[in-house]
């Protein structure tokens, strides 16, 4: 072998001990052809001269090789496809989570709405109560008012004239009575106890009408608050509702975020290093059939000859090579109609958080707390597993 074929040997059996090495060091096995390859250099490196058989040896090695390289780069594809499947699956769960989580948080705010819808009615229903022209009053309803049943009882009243009235009278008529002027005198007794009949008849009189007034607003009122009471009965439930709905958001939340990471974690840790790990792995396997494709021309290793293996494939001639799928991506998924994953979100117009006005006002009657938000995609106030929200139709009696 002349100086500049030694060369060529070295140079091969360096390129070679480079990729072995890199191979190592992406913890994956040793390629099939690594004996056969070592084997051919040590033969070359040890020998002056090859005859034909020896140089038949080496050929068969080299084709070999060249085979088994080919097939390792037909799987640099197949990798690259299997890593797609692989993404593709991450990036469904992804967005089957995120719309499972659009469609609570709708859920959400429609019952929201029918809370607020709900609760507006009451409002209503309590105006027409207290307002004109009805203007009843607590009194007027039974249920804690103090509406009569019945008026005007007891109707008799016992009376008897007075002791004075009851006496015996003597008219002396020598002293110049008549019998008209004693009679005056007497029937004046008599009158003071018609006077106070007459005075507890226009207080029972006076009694009985303001009952039977009193009633006949309790007929008319008690429609309007029964109305109210079951209207309010109506609106717990539908705050039950909205509650439990609050309550699974957060689990819908939790489950994207989490599928959320995952994806992003995936690609940035596993796939896309292995897709970056390919293109190179395919740009040194096309660099070396071209060297060993080469030498079944030349019989020999020259540096010359090496240098025309270049320039070396691309990643770009990589994707080129493996489509489809072609280069592999993060996917690109739009989550802006949902609350992020991280920051913090408050409940107004230019958030997704915005309308939940309905159970907002819940939460205030309830004293849970003034507003809605969200950190690093928990919710505030808080709607794990043991909270109110999450306990509200297992617990309510409507």
């Amino acid at each position: 072998m002349t100086g500049e074929a030694l060369i060529g040997v070295s140079s091969v059996s360096e390129i070679l001990d480079q990729f072995f090495k890199k191979q190592e060091l992406a913890g994956r096995k040793a390629p099939a052809w690594k004996n056969e390859a070592q084997a051919m250099i040590s033969l070359m490196q040890g020998m002056k001269d090859i005859n034909m058989t020896t140089q038949a040896t080496v050929d068969g090695y080299v084709r070999s090789i060249i085979a088994t390289l080919e097939t390792d780069v037909n799987n640099t594809a197949v990798e690259q496809a299997r890593d797609k499947i692989t993404l593709e699956q991450f990036e469904n769960q992804t967005r089957s989570m995120l719309s499972s989580l659009d469609t609570q948080l709708a859920k959400v705010k429609t019952l929201s709405g029918t809370s607020k819808d709900c609760r507006d009615k009451v409002i209503i229903i309590n105006g027409t109560y207290y307002g004109p022209p009805n203007s009843c009053t607590d009194a007027d309803r039974t249920g804690g008012g103090t509406c009569p049943t019945e008026c005007g009882k007891p109707s008799k009243g016992e009376f008897e004239l007075t002791a004075e009235a009851k006496r015996t009278y003597t008219c002396d008529f020598e002293a110049g009575d008549s019998p008209e002027q004693c009679v005056d005198r007497l029937w004046g007794k008599v009158e003071m106890t018609k006077q106070n009949l007459t005075n507890k008849y226009n207080h029972w009189a006076t009694e009985k009408g303001n009952c039977e007034a009193h009633m006949a607003r309790c007929a008319k009122c008690n429609p309007i608050w029964n109305n109210k009471t079951q209207q309010i009965t109506l609106c717990n439930g539908k705050r039950d509702m909205v509650y439990d709905a609050y309550c699974t958001l957060q689990t819908k939340q939790n489950d994207f975020c989490s599928a959320n990471n995952t994806l992003h974690s995936q690609w940035t840790t596993v796939l896309s290093p292995a897709q970056v790990d390919r293109a190179e792995e395919y740009s040194d396997l096309k660099f070396i059939i071209c060297i060993f494709k080469k030498y079944l021309q030349t019989s020999t290793f020259t540096k010359p000859m090496i240098d025309e293996c270049f320039p070396r494939e691309t990643a770009a001639d990589f994707y080129s090579f493996a489509s489809p799928p072609g280069e592999l991506s993060l996917p690109n998924i739009d989550a802006s109609a949902v609350p992020s994953c991280y920051g913090a979100i408050a409940h107004s117009a230019s958030t997704p958080l915005f309308d939940m006005t309905g159970l907002i006002n819940e939460m205030k009657i309830d004293g849970h707390a003034q507003t809605v938000s969200a950190a690093d995609h928990v919710y505030a106030p808080a709607a794990d597993s043991s909270s109110v929200f999450c306990t509200a139709l297992t617990q309510s009696p409507y």
